[in-house]
């Protein structure tokens, strides 16, 4: 038996980490966050919000103003430098990259006029979306 697809979910400016398993995530909403591949779109049952994609790195939008950036990675990955430094420029990074897969996140200054209720789904679609660029296509 293999052992479980996990991903370390890490909020930059905070050093939050939380450890996902891919394999419980619901797989219909994997499908769904699979439509939005390669390039993104519309963000299903929140349409006032978008995500682009580019390779491993997505941004989500409401409108025209980009709320956050995550990264995937691996271990000490470059990725990881230009996701800090991007984060640098908004607050300090309190962070360190694991030695296992990761999925990192840059909050960038429009978040903070994000409504609470908007905020609460967020990171559940960026960890499904994550196991969607992930997965064998």
């Amino acid at each position: 038996m293999s052992a479980p697809a996990l991903i370390q979910h890490i909020t930059l400016s905070t050093g939050d980490t939380a450890t996902h398993r891919l394999d419980t995530l619901d797989p219909a909403v994997i499908t769904a966050c699979r439509a939005l591949l390669p390039a993104g779109g519309t963000i299903p049952a929140f349409p006032a919000y978008r995500v682009e994609i580019h390779g491993p790195i997505f941004t989500i939008y409401r409108g025209r103003e980009p709320l956050l950036t995550c990264g995937l990675g691996q271990g000490p990955d470059p990725l990881w430098e230009t996701l800090s430094d991007l984060q640098a420029n908004f607050h300090p990074v309190k962070a360190t990259p694991p030695h296992g897969r990761w999925l990192a996140v840059v909050l960038l200054p429009p978040l903070a006029a994000t409504p609470p209720a908007d905020i609460a789904w967020l990171a559940d679609f960026e960890r499904c979306l994550a196991a969607a660029i992930l997965a064998p296509h």
